[in-house]
């Protein structure tokens, strides 16, 4: 056993260091939950474990790899552990793996995504060429930004890897050229950016594609919003939505006087919309305002609905006050 913990173990975590709501710090002590509970991130024993997968467990530039110390096991299984220090790369890249071989190993992608290595990226070009469903290397590539692999890549001119460049690149030399192409998901990603002058041109461009559109819309500035309040398109009912979704007060406050947009209205949960709803006495909203959580209008469901699935969605809440009501919904069945 004392050898299990004393082997070099590891975790992979995002820049941030988050995983699973849970903020995680160098040097302190945390506790691994039984399989049946909750996601928790995975332990690497060694190398060889990291190495298993020939996606690596998505590891990239956005990820970093932690060096981790069991504490104890119980029934062979680790019981907690506690974060060492991020990784030496160099280190880590030196230690060979003995159970697996892939194309590209593990210790290979530490030089590629840590140490910019080119024989390693080299490497990984020629293979994502070859098959551009390992994404990761597609990836990995992008975000090294050398631009003589960007131009290779580019060169290819195959439509997944430019859905891979709207993905990962922020570069307005390269998004410039992929607006060009016609293909919505690399519209969307790009839209999703957030940039002003590529919501300008998706806006002109694309003004009566209505899927385009609504991405256009969801980012929620006001000039684009106004405008489409502002023309032909004012109907759409799809298009409302998404600016309701945008959950700006102006546009909520509009929204409120259409039924037809009470559903999306629910969905940003502000209260007062909720109230107004709520008092139009209409059980088909009544679920989902539920879902929202406050207390005032969980008392008026509760106690004033006629549909099960309403009743049982309050007593999802766990509210003391409501034990009366899972009394009778028990009887009832």
């Amino acid at each position: 056993m004392k050898d299990e913990i004393d082997r070099h173990c590891y975790i992979i975590l995002n820049n941030d260091m988050v995983s699973d709501g849970i903020k995680y710090e160098i040097g302190k002590i945390y506790k691994i939950p039984e399989e049946n509970e909750k996601c928790f991130l995975r332990i690497f024993f060694g190398i060889d474990e990291l190495n298993e997968s020939i996606t690596f467990n998505n590891f990239n530039q956005d990820r970093k790899l932690f060096e981790i110390k069991i504490l104890n096991f119980v029934s062979k299984r680790p019981v907690n552990f506690k974060i060492i220090r991020e990784c030496n790369y160099k280190e880590v890249s030196k230690r060979e793996p003995t159970l697996f071989r892939h194309n590209i190993d593990f210790n290979e992608v530490i030089l590629a995504v840590k140490l910019n290595d080119e024989k390693i990226l080299d490497k990984m070009l020629k293979l994502y060429l070859k098959d551009c469903r390992t994404s990761t290397y597609g990836k990995i590539l992008i975000k090294s930004n050398i631009n003589e692999y960007h131009k290779k890549l580019l060169d290819s001119n195959l439509l997944l890897i430019k859905r891979m460049f709207s993905l990962f690149t922020n570069r307005n030399k390269i998004l410039d050229v992929l607006i060009k192409t016609e293909d919505r998901e690399i519209a969307v990603n790009i839209i999703e950016k957030g940039i002003n002058k590529y919501l300008d041109f998706y806006n002109k461009n694309y003004f009566n594609d209505d899927f385009i559109l609504g991405k256009v819309l969801r980012q929620g500035r006001k000039k684009d919003i106004d405008s489409f309040l502002n023309s032909e398109m004012k109907e759409d009912c799809e298009l409302n939505e998404q600016v309701v979704r945008t959950g700006i007060d102006k546009y909520l406050n509009y929204a409120i006087d259409y039924p037809m947009l009470y559903n999306s209205v629910i969905d940003v949960g502000r209260k007062k919309d909720l109230d107004h709803i709520l008092k139009n006495k209409d059980d088909d909203f009544n679920y989902f305002i539920a879902r929202q959580g406050f207390d005032e209008h969980l008392d008026i469901i509760s106690k004033t609905s006629k549909d099960k699935e309403n009743l049982e969605e309050v007593l999802k809440h766990e509210r003391e006050c409501d034990l009366w009501l899972k009394a009778k919904l028990e009887r009832d069945e």
